[in-house]
């Protein structure tokens, strides 16, 4: 009778630390999929700041051979 009832507490005890494990093995897993959502958000804002970027700079390369061409038409000297 009491190797019975041992080894129904062994087993209540058992239980009890696999149901905590899966539990708070569920709740990192929950938290880290939220910060992976949080990063990829971050990536994406980051990514489309670096697309404005290299539009932004072409226009101003643009610009500039524009103002070299005029600088030239006029024959006046650029320094490189």
């Amino acid at each position: 009778m009491v190797i019975t009832t041992s080894i129904y507490i062994y087993a209540a005890v058992f239980l009890t630390v696999l149901f905590l494990f899966m539990l708070i093995k569920f709740i990192l897993s929950a938290k880290n999929k939220q910060k992976i959502k949080e990063y990829q958000g971050e990536i994406s804002k980051s990514h489309s700041r670096i697309l404005k970027l290299e539009v932004r700079n072409e226009k101003l390369q643009h610009r500039i051979t524009e103002l070299e061409s005029l600088l030239k038409s006029a024959h006046i000297h650029v320094p490189n």
